[in-house]
C-alpha cells in the first residue's frame, strides 16, 4: 500500500493510497474456468445389439443471458475420422445429451454415425473383450461461433463435463471439460491456441497413479485392486478436407514413492489414445511388480522421436512431432468383486501452442428472382413465336 505524508502547521496528516488490484486473466487451459472452446478428451459407448452397456453423457452450459451457437466435432479415436454438429444454446441454458443415442436437451448425431468396433475391454475386472460387444470412443471439440458466418467468436461463458455410466458393471465416473478462454484475434476458422487468440495449452501433464495390481486402498477384509486407464490426445487437429492426424511420442518420466526415477517408458499416439497403463509397452513402470511401490507419479510430454516410426495413413506419411497433450485418467477398481470407477482431469504445467482448423459453413447463396415475372414470361413467349415464324 502506498503512503503519502504531508506536513502542515497543524501536525502530520497521512493519506493512505489504495492498492490497485489488477484482475488476473486466465492464461492457459483450465478445467475449473469457463471458456469459448471446450475439449472433452474421453467419451465411450459400449453396446450389445440394441442394449447399451455403457454410455457417456455430455453436459454443456451457457452461463450468459445471450444465446450462442456452438460448433462441435466428434472424433472417432480408433479411426481418426470426425463428423460435425452444431447446436444452439439459449441464454443461461444448461444442456446435455447421450453420446450413444444423440438425444437429450439438444439432439445431435449418435456416435454410431462414426461406426462401432469390436470391444477392447477396459472393465474393472480386467476380463477378456466380449466378442458380442461393440464400442465407439474418442473426443469432442466444441466452440462458440457466429450463427451467420460459423466463424469462431469470443463467448467465455461455456463449461461442461462428461459422465460415463457403465450399466453392466454398475459403475460411473466424471471429469470436467477443458476450457480455453478466447482473448480476441481474427475470426478465420483457425483456432490459434497461442496466448493471443485463445489461451495456451500445457506443455506437460502430471499423472498421479496407483500401480496396476495394487490393493493399497483395501481395508484388509476387502481388497481394492486398481487398474489405471489413461486417455491422451494431442490438442492440435485439422478438420479441413485433407487434414492429417497429429502423430507424437508420449514420453513418460516416472517416480515411485521412494523417489526412485524410472525412464524409457513411452507410447506412440496418433490423434487419440486410450489404454490401460498395464498394457503399455516395455519398459512398463506402471505395474506394481515394476514400480515396487503402490503409488507413483509420471510427467508426460509429447515429443518428436525416431522411436515412433513413420506411419502411413490414407496414403500419407505421418512423422512424429512435438505436440501439446491433454488427457484424463480413470481408476477402474475391483472392490471385493464389485466394480467402481473414479477419475478426473490431469494436472498441467508449462505453456505450449496448438491449433484447430475447420471448414466454416458460411451463408448459403440466395436463389435469384426476376424483377418482373410477367415481363419475363412475355419475352419467353415472344421468343417462341419468333422461332415459329422462322420455319
Amino acid at each position: 500500500m502506498g503512503r503519502k505524508v504531508v506536513v502542515g502547521m497543524t501536525g502530520v496528516v497521512a493519506f493512505l493510497m489504495p492498492t490497485v488490484v489488477l484482475a488476473q486473466t486466465q492464461d492457459r487451459v483450465s478445467a475449473t474456468e469457463k471458456g469459448s472452446l471446450l475439449i472433452y478428451p474421453a467419451v465411450e459407448v459400449r453396446t450389445q445389439g440394441s442394449t447399451i452397456d455403457q454410455d457417456t453423457f455430455i453436459s454443456i452450459t451457457n452461463d450468459s443471458p445471450t444465446a450462442v451457437s456452438v460448433q462441435m466435432y466428434f472424433v472417432q479415436g480408433d479411426t481418426w475420422q470426425a463428423l460435425d454438429n452444431q447446436i444452439e444454446l439459449t441464454g443461461n441454458q444448461p444442456a446435455y445429451w447421450s453420446v450413444a443415442t444423440g438425444l437429450g436437451t439438444v439432439n445431435v448425431s449418435p456416435w454410431s454415425a462414426l461406426g462401432y468396433f469390436v470391444d477392447a475391454d477396459h472393465s474393472c475386472d480386467g476380463g477378456a473383450a466380449d466378442a458380442n460387444e461393440y464400442m465407439g470412443r474418442g473426443a469432442i471439440y466444441a466452440w462458440a461461433v457466429d450463427a451467420l458466418t460459423n466463424l469462431e467468436i469470443t463467448h467465455n461463458h461455456l463449461s461442461g463435463a462428461a459422465t460415463t455410466v457403465n450399466y453392466e458393471d454398475g459403475a460411473a465416473w466424471e471429469y470436467n471439460a477443458y476450457a480455453y478462454a478466447r482473448l480476441g484475434g481474427t475470426s478465420d476458422a483457425s483456432l490459434d491456441i497461442d496466448g493471443t487468440e485463445y489461451v495456451q495449452n500445457f506443455s506437460q501433464l502430471l499423472i498421479n497413479f496407483q500401480a496396476a495390481g495394487s490393493a493399497a486402498f483395501g481395508t484388509g477384509a476387502t481388497a481394492v485392486v486398481q487398474t489405471p486407464d489413461l486417455t491422451l490426445m494431442p490438442v492440435s487437429i485439422d478438420f479441413t478436407d485433407g487434414g492429417l492426424p497429429v502423430y507424437t511420442k508420449a514420453h513418460f518420466d516416472v517416480w515411485n514413492e521412494n523417489e526412485v526415477k524410472f525412464s524409457g517408458a513411452y507410447r506412440c499416439i496418433i490423434c487419440w489414445d486410450q489404454t490401460l497403463l498395464e498394457e503399455y509397452g516395455v519398459p512398463n513402470h506402471f505395474k506394481l511388480m515394476n514400480l515396487q511401490t503402490d503409488h507413483g507419479k509420471a510427467r508426460v510430454d509429447g515429443l518428436a522421436s525416431p522411436l515412433c516410426p513413420d506411419y502411413t495413413w490414407n496414403g500419407n506419411i505421418l512423422v512424429s512431432e512435438d505436440a501439446s497433450l491433454l488427457g484424463v485418467q480413470c481408476r477402474l477398481m475391483d472392490i471385493g468383486g464389485y466394480c467402481a470407477n473414479a477419475g478426473g482431469n490431469l494436472i498441467g504445467m508449462g505453456y505450449e501452442n496448438a491449433e484447430v482448423n475447420y471448414l466454416p459453413l458460411g451463408e448459403p447463396d440466395e436463389a435469384p428472382a426476376f424483377s418482373n415475372p410477367i415481363e419475363s414470361t412475355f419475352n419467353f413467349v415472344q421468343m417462341l413465336k419468333g422461332l415459329s415464324k422462322g420455319r
